[in-house]
């Protein structure tokens, strides 16, 4: 897209997308169609569309999550795909050896990102954000 053009509808819905982030999870209407930089009657449609779709989910008190068909598309990413493949019996290895919890993370610039882990059953519960 140029400085000059306009954004186009696919540039607008992912816009709503990129709303959401680790510090923004959850977010009302009002507050999406500030973070995308759209007006609420564009925010409103696109957030239907992508809440029917399942990309977006509306709790009981109106705030929007994205939803798990949006999540499911993502796991088929093949940068992960293959990864998970191939690391799984080394994860399965070293879970068998230590019976502790084991994570497999890669570098998204200065971020980690989980892409599969084993718990251990008798471990301290772990949040981990994949």
């Amino acid at each position: 897209m140029t400085a000059s053009s306009s954004p186009t509808a696919p540039d607008r819905l992912l816009s709503v997308l990129a709303a959401f982030d680790h510090a923004h999870p959850a977010l009302s209407l009002t507050d999406i169609s500030r973070r995308a930089g759209l007006s609420l009657t564009t925010a409103h449609r696109l957030v239907g569309a992508l809440t029917r779709w399942g990309a977006l989910e509306r709790d009981a008190s109106g705030v929007y999550h994205v939803g798990l068909r949006l999540w499911e598309v993502a796991a088929l990413a093949p940068r992960g795909l293959a990864l998970r493949q191939v690391a799984w019996p080394y994860l399965e290895d070293l879970y068998e050896a230590t019976h502790e919890n084991v994570q497999l993370a890669v570098r998204d610039g200065g971020e980690v990102v989980y892409i599969e882990w084993l718990a251990a059953r008798s471990s301290v519960g772990v949040h981990i954000r994949v």
